[in-house]
């Protein structure tokens, strides 16, 4: 029975190492630079092939083009690299398309969008496919809650009794092993909406052959294999008689609980990997001590004070857990959020802040339970013994808000992988003059501006001087003088947008001595 449960064991840290080595070089977030055609072009011809570049090698997906008649057709693709080459289909009207695409970045998460692009004429467009599924971000979201409450809450109380030298409570036992459970089935399930997200399939496919096999292609089923053999041992952790045997099924589901993070996901792909994995992978062992031992001290103490070995220990052993929790957090935040402007700009830095704002209130609640209520405790106060309860109870609240808001971001890429995000464009028209638009990176932050001048039939303008003023409602209108290049566009570097929103750009163009031309128009500014 021992040699049978330790070769399980060596066999799961193992499969974890190859897991990991397996995974690749890390990756930011995959975003969009260039597109050609280029969103909002216009073309004289039907183009042969259209192509995508992206920051970083992404795996292809899905692509659709819709037709100014509302039809689809899926383009042939190939991918090389950090770009991908679809053939367009052949005989394309006039009128404006839509290229919806759909690919998988590298730290695992599917990125999909929109451009459009018009030939000949412009038309009606289409509408956007790319529509969201709520209930399949509801569904990722409460799988992904319910596999970090596993990873943490379950492993760390089934750990709590082996690092304490007590025994769990039965009621303790039993929700403990629930919560373990709940993650275990909720896995299978993550990676089925993982590649029904993959795939742009409604919720209901979840469960079809395809949306599986899309959902082990991705860096995510590696972590969530390992979570599954994490948990998998520490179901065996009650059930050991041996001590040694129950010391070492504990330490490896811990271990095993931290690498399903540091596998794969925005922290873990960061860079520099020597600094971001051994950090993730530190954090969740310190988050798996700290929150797993809630539920037993919750369980041990509502009736009786009797444990107060168990508290002296758990008091030693805890302000190690958190100078570890604390650190590998502080590290990982400044590599994510990159500057302090993003806390309140960026959506992941909103989740951030309210994360931020939830550990605070934690460690006040701890150092309360730590130098107030503890004391009490030993001395075997009643009255300090409830309200210590009470307390406990308020940290797993609190635990479990902050997984529920890390479960979002999820949906959001980290401020340091959209640095160099998709271009805005717009297509501004007058009578006689045109411009084209386009801002680089499309968010808020130092930028650059590109003004391709047209003449009526799409022609190419001469001018003698361009003035481009941006503003914003509530701000003083930006004018800055535009420089021309040697491709004959015009140039605007030394501008800076201090949020996102929709902008009006104005366009003023002295075309001759005697003749200005003013177009306007919205320019849609990402946060």
């Amino acid at each position: 029975m021992t040699g049978a449960a330790a070769r399980i064991v060596w066999l799961a840290i193992l499969l974890t190492a190859a897991l990991c080595s397996a995974a690749g070089p890390a990756f930011a977030h995959a975003t969009l630079v260039r597109a050609e055609p280029r969103d909002g072009a216009m073309l004289s011809a039907a183009p042969a092939e259209l192509s995508l570049t992206f920051n970083e090698p992404v795996a292809g997906l899905v692509f659709k083009l819709v037709s100014p008649d509302g039809g689809t057709s899926n383009p042939a693709f190939v991918v090389e690299d950090r770009t991908v080459t679809l053939r367009a289909p052949s005989l394309l009207g006039q009128g404006s398309y839509i290229l919806s695409w759909r690919v998988a970045s590298a730290d695992g998460h599917p990125v999909g969008g929109a451009l459009q692009f018009s030939i000949g004429v412009r038309s009606s467009a289409p509408a956007n496919i790319n529509s969201t599924d709520r209930g399949l971000a509801v569904a990722i979201w409460l799988a992904r809650l319910a596999i970090y409450a596993g990873l943490f809450i379950g492993i760390g109380g089934l750990a709590f009794p082996v690092w304490t030298g007590t025994k769990l409570p039965p009621k303790a036992a039993a929700v403990v092993a629930s919560v373990s459970a709940v993650a275990f089935a909720a896995i299978p399930l993550s990676i089925g909406f993982q590649g029904v997200d993959a795939l742009a399939l409604p919720l209901e496919s979840f469960w079809r052959p395809e949306a599986y096999i899309a959902g082990l292609k991705t860096v995510y089923a590696t972590s969530a294999l390992i979570a599954g053999c994490g948990l998998a041992i520490s179901f065996a952790v009650a059930g050991a008689r041996n001590r040694n045997l129950t010391r070492l099924l504990s330490l490896s589901s811990i271990v095993l609980a931290a690498a399903a993070l540091a596998a794969s996901g925005h922290a873990s792909n960061a860079m520099p990997q020597w600094l971001t994995r051994p950090s993730v992978f530190i954090h969740g062992i310190a988050v798996a001590l700290w929150a797993g031992s809630l539920i037993p001290l919750w369980f041990l103490f509502r009736a009786t004070a009797r444990h107060s070995v168990v508290l002296l220990r758990f008091s030693r052993a805890i302000m190690f857990v958190l100078a570890g929790l604390l650190i590998s957090g502080t590290i990982l935040a400044v590599i994510q959020i990159e500057h302090a402007a993003a806390i309140w700009t960026t959506d992941y830095g909103r989740i951030f802040a309210a994360k931020l704002v939830l550990v605070a209130t934690l460690l006040c609640i701890a150092a309360y339970n730590r130098y107030v209520l503890t004391p009490g405790v030993l001395r075997a106060r009643a009255k300090a013994r409830r309200l210590f309860v009470r307390s406990v109870g308020a940290e797993l609240g609190c635990i479990i808000a902050i997984l529920g808001l890390v479960a979002l971001w999820r949906f959001t890429p980290p401020p340091r992988s959209i640095a160099s995000g998709e271009p805005a464009f717009v297509h501004l028209h007058g009578e006689k003059v045109m411009a084209d638009v386009t801002m680089s990176p499309g968010r808020a932050g130092p930028i650059e501006l590109r003004i391709h001048l047209m003449q009526e039939d799409f022609t190419s303008l001469r001018a003698k001087e361009v003035t481009v003023a941006l503003s914003a409602p509530g701000l003083e209108g930006l004018q800055r003088a535009a420089r021309q290049g040697n491709d004959g566009d015009w140039r605007v570097t030394n501008v800076s947008l201090p949020m996102g929103g929709v902008w009006t750009v104005r366009v003023e163009t002295l075309v001759d001595d005697f003749r200005r031309e003013i177009l306007d128009g919205p320019l849609v500014v990402g946060r």
